[in-house]
């Protein structure tokens, strides 16, 4: 598996019945943490949607909360990428439209550029689900929810809202697109 922008927490490396997970991120701070955490075969610093792979050399590929840090341009030629090097899937999680974000800890990687949508992840052929609560729990597309809302976070703690999301990924705060390339 190939893990795109795979950050200095290694959530990957938590997964069951995954052999061997190559992680890959622009900031070498976060290469340098990903590489101690030792969850990660290897851990690859480049700048996306760069990346040094061949076609077809990893069964799937992993883009969690990666685009939004690209502009649209560039988060698609990712994108193509991905699905050229992926032999079965392409798994990719965003937030529902534009949220607001600044580069923190020092990583300018971390600013959002970009904003995604259920229906530019269709035309691309991916199935899209809902995740992580209502998109209405969160304050003008900003991470940070409204003071009603928290008592909407505390259920969506529960799951409560998750099978209704995952079916309705429009109204989902977060969205997961998959591409089922199947054995090319």
């Amino acid at each position: 598996m190939l893990d795109l922008g795979c950050g200095g927490e290694p959530y990957l490396g938590e997964c069951d019945g995954v052999e061997k997970i190559i992680g890959v991120d622009a900031c070498l701070e976060s290469c340098r943490v990903a590489r101690q955490a030792d969850k990660y075969e290897v851990v690859v610093q480049a700048v996306l949607p760069d990346i040094p792979f061949r076609p077809q050399v990893v069964d799937a590929v992993t883009m969690l909360q990666v685009v939004e840090h690209l502009t649209k341009e560039a988060a698609g030629r990712l994108i193509e990428r991905a699905e050229e090097i992926a032999k079965r899937k392409v798994i990719i999680t965003t937030p529902n439209g534009f949220v607001t974000q600044d580069g923190h800890g020092g990583n300018s990687f971390q600013t959002h550029l970009s904003g995604w949508t259920v229906e530019e992840f269709e035309i691309r052929g991916y199935k899209v689900f809902g995740m992580e609560g209502p998109k209405i729990a969160r304050r003008n597309g900003r991470a940070d929810m409204l003071p009603p809302a928290r008592a909407l976070s505390v259920l969506n703690s529960f799951g409560l809202f998750e099978t209704y999301l995952k079916a309705r990924p429009g109204q989902a705060f977060q969205l997961m697109a998959v591409k089922d390339r199947g054995m090319q």
